[in-house]
């Protein structure tokens, strides 16, 4: 390093030396101050240099500005390998950033600094996603390893939390889903990421975030090649403590669900403004180990009970218990993904995602979506059809007068009934537990349709768990809205016709201010039992009886279902209420459009001792009803 410039002469000398400015344009200028400082000034408010670059050659520096064709000209990072600089090519004027090894004194630590550095290079080079930060070239000049990268103008989520403090759970969802479409790519491509976190994650001015720094990616096959950095990295734990997986705290082996408990804690970060543990580096390592992370509903009661769920699993101290790929958790946040989320999201999920996911992003409404009045008032005349067609025009008119007296007699617009069960829980309740009434020993006749009984439940058979009982049903209809009673979320009949599910069986809308309706008929396909969405954010599950998990987890789920032409699919769910209360879906239902299919699938509730499952749609409008002929679960033979 020369000597700090005395006169503007001897500055511009450094800037020769530099190469930061081509030789013809500093011959052509004149008039220059003759103090350092302001001849720095003045080639800054001509755009020959920048603060940065001045501040260096004031200092008397005037190495490592180029490298190869590339002028630096900003230092835009600094991480634990080297610093990031803006850069500019010399020739093609494109900015680029250039991330520059710094290589430790130690030769073991230089090797596997250099080591690692080359891994990020080769795994940037492997991929090619709009939603992950691309690598153009890799180079070395005089020594000084670097990398040139896809310049982002933008700033990370680490940054933006700083500044602003929490962000809304739609904004995180949206930021979360376009992380997960990235790290899906990495994931076909076999690489795990091993240091998601909000720095690592960086938000362009159009919204897009893009994933930062593989420098600790690690390939997932077995071959040599890929073991080097293994053996290098045995006993060292990676990644960083906030968001640190518990497996990748205890240096076991770790895949992509690393990467997911890791986003899981990004998104705590984002919607809270901290990770979800505090302490020292030890005490964070073994939080992420033994501690549960706090309910996001419990830090928040306005914060959405489903979404809270789906952090709770991404958060899962067990691999097995969380999401098994990137795509699992865009799936599970759709319902919450904003439009302008949704459309990024999709254009990073070609080539990397399912038709299934495809199609389930493609029907996502906003959350606070409504239904027109013309299409309410189209739902109710199908409503009305449907009720004529099951019990006859004759007790239809029957219906219709009841309900006229009843309104001139009670002075009311419309009589609404309101159930007083307790809802089914979220995940840190239990399920409602109804108590069958004894029969009267001189039941009376029944004469009016909304008063018609269920038939009781078949006895199931030997290895039989659960079975919806379709053969024994009486035709309903039954329209639902969610509302507060106080602080206790239940469930209102907006509008009804027969005897409902047979209980326990039960119904449920998991959203706040959504509206569904439920149905039961004998069709020309047979004994049909619908369900879907009809406003609100949608949400909408039966739920079955409780039952005990067989000895060794595993059972058969047999399901013949259809969806409608609008409808996003839906999903059979399991939510396990000993030893402990978590859900998970089991087993997606992707679009039929129409069509009749039956799924028979084994599944593995792993160490639930008692549990129930929830047939779930998250599809809000016409045409968007899921039917079923047939669910059943019995025990492997």
């Amino acid at each position: 390093m020369a000597a700090s410039p005395t006169t503007s002469t001897d500055f511009i000398d450094l800037v020769r030396k530099s190469g930061v400015v081509p030789t013809s344009t500093l011959d052509s200028l004149d008039n220059l101050p003759a103090e350092p400082t302001a001849c720095a000034a003045a080639l800054i408010a001509k755009g020959h240099i920048t603060k940065f670059q001045a501040k260096l050659l004031l200092n008397g520096r005037y190495k490592g500005f180029k490298l190869g064709h590339y002028v630096v000209r900003e230092q835009i990072g600094q991480g634990g390998m080297g610093a990031v600089y803006l850069a500019e090519h010399e020739t093609l004027r494109r900015k680029v950033g250039l991330k520059v090894l710094t290589a430790p004194k130690d030769s073991k630590d230089g090797q596997l600094a250099l080591e690692r550095f080359l891994r990020e290079a080769r795994s940037a080079a492997a991929l090619d996603h709009p939603n992950i930060v691309r690598l153009h070239d890799v180079g070395q000049h005089a020594g000084t390893h670097y990398l040139v990268m896809e310049y982002v103008d933008g700033q990370t989520l680490e940054e933006l939390l700083s500044k602003a403090g929490p962000i809304s759970p739609s904004r995180a969802v949206g930021y979360i889903a376009q992380a997960a479409a990235g790290l899906q790519h990495a994931y076909d491509k076999g690489f795990v990421h091993r240091d998601i976190k909000p720095g690592n994650l960086i938000l362009t001015k159009d919204g897009t975030i893009k994933i930062l720094d593989m420098g600790l990616a690690r390939p997932t096959d077995n071959s040599a090649d890929n073991k080097v950095t293994e053996i290098l990295d045995k006993g060292a734990v990676v990644g960083t403590a906030d968001f640190i997986s518990p497996e990748q705290a205890m240096n076991a082996k770790i895949d992509i669900r690393s990467d997911i408990y890791s986003l899981g804690a990004t998104f705590f970060s984002l919607v809270t403004g901290a990770p979800p543990f505090s302490g020292s580096t030890t005490q964070k390592l073994l939080q992420h180990q033994l501690k549960e992370a706090p309910s996001l509903t419990t830090l928040d009661k306005t914060f959405p009970n489903g979404l809270s769920r789906v952090v709770a699993k991404m958060l899962e101290k067990k691999p097995d218990n969380r999401y098994q790929s990137p795509s699992e958790v865009i799936q599970a946040l759709a319902e919450w993904l904003p439009e302008e989320g949704s459309r990024k999201v999709k254009a990073g999920l070609s080539g990397a995602a399912s038709a299934e996911l495809e199609n389930t992003l493609s029907e996502i409404k906003s959350s606070t979506e409504r239904i027109g009045s013309s299409t309410r008032l189209a739902l109710r005349k199908k409503q009305q059809q449907r009720r004529m067609m099951l019990w006859g025009g004759g007790a239809a008119a029957v219906l219709l007068v009841g309900a006229l007296i009843g309104y001139l007699a009670s002075g009311s617009s419309k009589p609404t009934t309101v159930v007083q069960q307790p809802p089914p829980p979220a995940v840190v309740e239990k399920p409602p537990k109804v108590e069958p009434k004894p029969t009267p020993k001189n039941p009376k006749p029944t004469t009016s349709p909304t008063s018609v009984a269920q038939p009781p439940i078949p006895k199931l058979t030997q290895g039989t768990l659960v079975l919806m009982p379709l053969e024994h049903m009486v035709p309903f209809s039954q329209a639902l809205s969610s509302y507060m009673d106080g602080s206790v979320r239940r469930l209102r009949v907006i509008d009804e016709v027969g005897p409902g599910l047979p209980r326990p069986w039960y119904r449920w809308i998991e959203n706040l201010g959504g509206e569904a309706e439920i149905c039961f008929e004998q069709s020309a396909d047979g004994n049909v039992f619908s369900m879907r969405g009809t406003s609100g954010p949608g949400g909408f599950m039966v739920t079955s009886p409780d039952f005990k998990c067989p000895t060794g987890g595993k059972v058969i789920i047999t399901v013949t279902y259809l969806t409608e032409a609008e409808s996003p699919g839906g999903a059979i769910r399991f939510r396990q209420t000993e030893p402990t209360e978590r859900t998970s879906t089991v087993l997606p239902l992707p679009p039929t459009k129409g069509k009749w299919e039956t799924i028979t699938q084994e599944v593995d509730l792993k160490d639930a001792a008692k549990g129930l499952f929830e047939l779930s749609t998250p599809g809000v409008g016409p045409n968007t009803a899921v039917k079923f002929k047939q669910f059943e679960v019995t025990i492997p033979k």
